[in-house]
């Protein structure tokens, strides 16, 4: 027997010779993305290898003639572009290479072995397919030095000359009745986008785990549908794609008593091996449309599953089934059916039977797929890093072939076009949302002048880009599962809670909104969990948008509809936040003596998150507000209260962060701005001048009078504050300087706050 110590080095040179391949081709090239994936499959069966392991020598000879089939990379590295026929036979060794590694791990006990205790490999059979593997791979080298064509090679299993029993087939279809389903106008991943991700599933899909099931969620249009479409494909060419299911609401083929039996069907067609259990299975027993769901996963799916795969060997790798959008399975009742089957029986299945299941976030499928019986690994589609990098890609290689369709020819579109500024803005534009970035995309391949329309897309003359994006706002909210939009309370809570997010100064977290609200646990959590698909909290627990144009089409009447329940008004919604905030800073802010703790950051830093956002942002709120000519008294009271009394505090504190000439030049932007602009309304011509000046640090607020007489009643009241004080100078200012006509508004507002002017 020969030394583990000498496969080891035999995979450590494939990996190498994989390595070699993905620098020297061209990453647009289409070998780029299965080099990258055989490369991390190879390389993580390389770290999980036993070194007490013992293999044959046959085995190190496979690995010298699978090293030697990799020669062709040193002719490669001085050619610009690979030629068609030599990239067929690259993608061919490629795949081999796979499938010789999956075969060696099983043989040496490192993947798929949870059956091997009860099933002895036959040396003589192991052998042969041993020889049959390096008779391929020669053959291979051979045909590519010959420049000859490769025709019908299967790799994914060993030669066998059998077909598939169509008589069997079709009393299969006709017992099961599965639903006529299309995967192949799905679209794939664009070269060289998701390599990190597709490499990263395909791995864990191949290469043996406990954990055979694989979740990929992520908000709508992030890209997850066409990931699974990408791995499918490459599955199906590796001959280990056992069924591949898309879900789509509008579609029959979703509905869920037909699911398990497609299912089923697929499966038959493209594992011999199952569909002789399921015929066997079915054959004397047709009534399979009376069982429930979870007798059909059970009778279907679970039992002849492991039937078949009792008589596999182990070196022959994993069967992999892709359920692609389970979030659009099915109405409610029907999939909470499926879904707590699944829960129930999956664990069943042999670990050789690898599941990919994406989604969108949903409370039913998180709770469905964390029952602790089953072995779950999940992927977040918002942590993936080289989004941006994607969409970058994307829209190079889309827009270059716009510049270059024959209709654009007589524009003459610079090579450049539309130039890096612009793509970097669209990459902006698009916040990691490949389905924005397609639908702008198609907009520009119907566009008479694509640069003019892009230009009017950019800058928002042409809603076009937005509307495919209002569509799906539009159709996913309408059918949120566990959401009621007669339920009054609900569709209140809804508005409340996204109005914060979506008016509020970022960063806005789960606390901030529960703050502002004024609610307590579970908070405004139990809202969110309905809508993963348009949200995403991070760790941190601050909520991140889906896309920038989720705030349009909810704030805008004319997109979302002012009949729309969840139609959100900006203009309500923005007054609430800024009072709220200013009733925070008034109520919560501490006194003179106690502030001067704030100024250490350590101590601010501890104090709640709607407190900080509220006495860091309060000041931003009023700026958005209007102000009716009639006046607006809550509003006028609010500023007033918080004016004469905690703001002084407030400056201290927040004059020692920021530095009191950028917290003055931040007052000038903000509150002095917006009174000179709308302030007459709330406090006459008089008042604002007085509330300007002081803002405004003045140090002698006692100017000539503006007016004589005004409401002695109320000087007197007011006159009661200390003398000396700045706030006590303001309250003179506005007694002594307003005119009745306007005294008399300021009276009834800061009459109302004298206990708090009082000190």
């Amino acid at each position: 027997m020969a030394a583990s110590g000498e496969v080891v080095k035999g995979l450590h040179t494939v990996v190498a010779r994989l390595k070699s391949v993905i620098e020297v081709v061209d990453e647009a090239s289409k070998i780029h993305p299965i080099a990258t994936i055989a490369w991390t499959i190879v390389s993580t069966a390389l770290k999980g290898f036993q070194a007490e392991s013992e293999v044959e020598k046959k085995i190190v000879e496979l690995l010298s003639v699978l090293d030697e089939t990799y020669n062709f990379v040193d002719t490669i590295k001085g050619m610009d572009r690979v030629p068609e026929a030599l990239e067929a036979h690259i993608d061919d060794t490629i795949r081999q290479t796979i499938e010789c590694v999956i075969f060696i791990c099983g043989y040496c006990k490192i993947g798929y072995l949870e059956r091997i205790a009860s099933l002895a490999l036959n040396p003589t059979e192991t052998s042969a397919k041993i020889d049959a593997f390096t008779k391929r791979l020669k053959s291979t080298q051979s045909n590519r030095t010959e420049s000859a064509a490769v025709h019908g090679l299967k790799v994914a299993q060993e030669t066998l000359d059998v077909s598939l029993d169509i008589k069997r087939y079709q009393l299969i279809e006709q017992i099961l009745q599965p639903l006529p389903t299309n995967t192949t106008t799905r679209p794939s991943c664009f070269p060289q986008t998701c390599v990190a991700i597709l490499s990263d599933l395909s791995a864990r899909l191949m290469v043996a785990d406990k954990r055979n099931i694989i979740w990929l969620h992520g908000v709508a249009g992030c890209g997850k549908s066409t990931i699974a479409a990408t791995l499918a494909n490459f599955f199906y060419h590796q001959c280990r794609l056992g069924a591949f299911l898309t879900f789509d609401r509008e579609s029959e083929a979703s509905t869920v008593p037909q699911i398990i039996r497609t299912l089923a069907s697929q499966l038959a067609k493209n594992n011999l091996g199952f569909g002789k259990e399921i015929f066997r299975k079915i054959h004397n027993n047709g009534a399979v449309a009376a069982l429930t769901v979870a007798e059909q996963i059970h009778k279907l799916l679970i039992e002849p599953l492991n039937r078949a795969l009792e008589d596999t060997p182990s070196t022959e790798g994993p069967l992999v089934i892709i359920l692609d959008g389970l979030d659009e399975c099915g109405p409610p009742q029907p999939r909470a059916e499926l879904l707590a089957a699944l829960g129930a029986q999956l664990h069943l299945l042999d670990k050789s039977v690898r599941i990919l299941i994406t989604s969108r976030t949903e409370i039913d499928i998180m709770d469905a797929l964390s029952n602790p019986i089953l072995e779950v690994h999940t992927v977040d589609m918002s942590l993936a890093t080289d989004s941006e990098r994607d969409i970058e890609i994307y829209f190079k290689t889309r827009l270059e072939t716009i510049r270059t369709h024959p209709k654009n020819r007589s524009l003459e579109l610079a090579p450049s076009w539309p130039g890096e500024q612009t793509i970097a803005s669209l990459v902006q534009h698009a916040a990691g949302l490949f389905v924005w970035a397609s639908t702008f995309c198609n907009c520009l391949v119907s566009a008479h002048d694509p640069n003019t329309r892009l230009r009017e897309l950019l800058e928002g003359t042409d809603p076009a880009a937005d509307r495919a994006m209002n569509t799906l706002y539009e159709t996913s909210l309408a059918q949120t599962r566990g959401c009621d939009w007669t339920d009054r309370s609900f569709v209140k809570r809804f508005q409340d809670v996204f109005a914060i997010i979506l008016l509020g100064e970022s960063p806005i977290s789960t606390a901030i909104v529960d703050g502002l609200l004024g609610i307590s646990a579970p908070g405004c959590a139990h809202t969110i969990q309905h809508f993963h698909f348009l949200l995403n909290v991070d760790g941190e627990g601050v909520i991140h948008t889906l896309h920038p144009s989720l705030y349009r089409f909810l704030t805008d009447a004319t997109q979302c509809g002012a009949d729309a329940k969840w139609f959100i008004d900006p203009a309500l919604h923005r007054r609430r936040l800024a009072l709220r905030c200013m009733e925070i800073v008034e109520s919560d802010f501490p006194n003179a003596q106690m502030a001067r703790f704030l100024t250490r950051p350590e101590v601010l830093r501890d104090t709640s998150p709607p407190f900080r956002h509220a006495c860091a942002h309060w000041l931003d709120y009023i700026t958005f507000l209007e102000c009716p000519v009639g006046g607006d008294d809550p509003l006028a009271y609010c500023i007033l209260k918080l004016i004469l009394g905690a703001f002084e505090t407030w400056y201290e504190v927040y004059s020692m962060f920021w530095g009191e000439a950028e917290l003055q030049s931040y007052l000038d932007r903000t509150i002095i701005a917006w009174l000179a602009a709308h302030g007459q309304n709330l406090f006459g011509y008089a008042g604002v001048i007085a509330m300007r000046r002081w803002l405004q640090g003045s140090p002698e607020l006692s100017q000539p009078p503006l007016h004589t007489g005004g409401d002695l009643r109320y000087h007197n009241k007011l006159a009661l504050a200390p003398t000396g004080t700045r706030r006590a100078q303001l309250v003179d200012m506005l007694a002594k300087h307003s005119p009745p006509s306007e005294n008399a508004r300021i009276s009834e507002v800061i009459m109302s706050t004298s206990s708090n002017v009082i000190l």
